[in-house]
């Protein structure tokens, strides 16, 4: 996997104010932290950041980070904060690598052949949409194929059929469902369960508070009474 150059800039200053000011000029504050190294903050482009997720690797990419003179260093995305509303990039947090050395990742799992399981009349219930692997960053898949085409109503694929590249392993119990046919009644009636237990819930907590309020009114007729008398 060819590595994407990434020019980035040490960073002296830290806090809320310095780091709402380097948003405001269309920079993010970072981090690298490497093993047995100390961890650097830095300053990137935005735009930058944002040209690597929307490209073939996304956040899996391997980035060769040009910091100021400072010999190069192969790095990945660790982590990245985004705002809620806006979705602008708030921080992001790299990890030092080396192409000898295994890395975890996570990657997008990709079903195959939907269209058959609507003809059979069932219901795609996918419970991993990722799988943990373990691999050399060269050898890092862009996703994991899951075929559902062979399968039928009431049939499931668990991580031990689940096929990967040659050197990956995948960090999951075998037995992991990663995706399920159901037939479409099955899907409602634990849809109507569901509903029916928060419906449960909701009445049963206003049972609670009728009854306190009950006893509140109670309390205070009593009070009343005494002062009365």
């Amino acid at each position: 996997m060819a590595s994407i150059e990434l020019q980035v800039k040490k960073r002296t200053e830290t806090g809320k104010g310095v780091a709402r000011q380097l948003r405001m000029k269309g920079l993010v504050p970072a981090v690298i932290y490497s093993e047995g190294k100390e961890a650097t903050s830095l300053t990137v482009e935005a735009r930058a950041i944002k040209k690597i997720l929307l490209s073939k690797q996304g956040d899996r990419s391997i980035l060769n980070l040009k910091i100021d003179d400072d010999a190069p260093r192969l790095a990945m995305i660790r982590d990245l904060q985004v705002q809620t509303m806006s979705s602008g990039l708030l921080h992001v947090d790299f990890i030092g690598i080396s192409l000898d050395k295994k890395v975890e990742i996570d990657v997008p799992v990709r079903l195959l052949n939907q269209e058959h399981v609507k003809k059979i009349n069932g219901v795609t219930q996918q419970t991993l949409t990722e799988l943990t692997l373990e691999c050399l960053p060269d050898n890092i898949p862009e996703f994991i194929e899951v075929d559902l085409g062979s399968l039928e109503i009431g049939d499931s694929i668990t991580v031990a059929h689940v096929v990967v590249p040659e050197n990956v392993t995948v960090l999951h119990e075998a037995d992991e469902t990663v995706v399920s046919v159901l037939a479409p009644r099955l899907m409602l009636d634990e849809g109507e369960e569901g509903a029916e237990g928060a419906e449960a819930d909701e009445k049963e907590g206003k049972d609670k508070k009728d009854s306190k309020d009950k006893k509140e009114s109670k309390d205070k007729d009593k009070k009343d009474s005494k002062d009365k008398k």
